[in-house]
């Protein structure tokens, strides 16, 4: 069997399972970036997890969490008041998470538009092919949005997140 036939079979059966999440259905916040992945033929996911699809795009770049011990042997080893901080930069990183998945999402589907139009017109992929640079593709990547990893990289600096010098993972309380 081809690889391309192989990949088909491997993409139907994931895509047949079970949702086995504890929530049974796939995060508000990625809905439209696993319908886009699933409608093409050469990609899927069956991730249903903001934070699980966020790593694929975000575990390249930097990490995006909070690990921090609040207790030793059920003891309590911080304030609440500590705790209340720690929860405002956990929401921050959410909603900055929210913003790197839709940066994603919007950088996906336009190099998969530009993948169709290009194998569409083949004399457009020779035209383009030889004279490509790496200047020339960041500079059409900044043309057309933050799909660049060096923009997207000064994005998240200008949020002021680095800054905060904490690195750490708040888990649900159900997790």
């Amino acid at each position: 069997m081809d690889r391309s036939a192989e990949f088909r079979r491997w993409k139907a059966q994931g895509l047949s399972k079970a949702d086995l999440s504890r929530k049974g259905s796939v995060d508000e916040d990625v809905v439209d970036l696993v319908q886009l992945l699933n409608t093409q033929e050469q990609f899927f996911t069956t991730s249903s997890c903001a934070g699980r699809i966020l790593l694929l795009d975000g575990a390249v770049r930097s990490t995006h969490g909070l690990e921090v011990p609040l207790s030793h042997k059920g003891k309590l080893m911080v304030t609440e008041e500590y705790i209340d901080f720690l929860l405002n930069i956990a929401n921050q990183k959410l909603e900055e998470n929210k913003k790197r998945i839709g940066r994603f999402y919007n950088c996906l589907q336009r190099a998969l538009e530009r993948e169709t139009v290009t194998n569409l017109h083949p004399k457009i992929k020779e035209k383009n092919k030889p004279s490509s640079s790496p200047k020339k593709e960041r500079n059409t990547a900044n043309a057309q949005g933050k799909c660049s990893p060096e923009e997207n990289e000064k994005e998240i600096e200008k949020e002021g997140y680095e800054e905060l010098g904490i690195s750490g993972t708040i888990f649900p309380e159900d997790y």
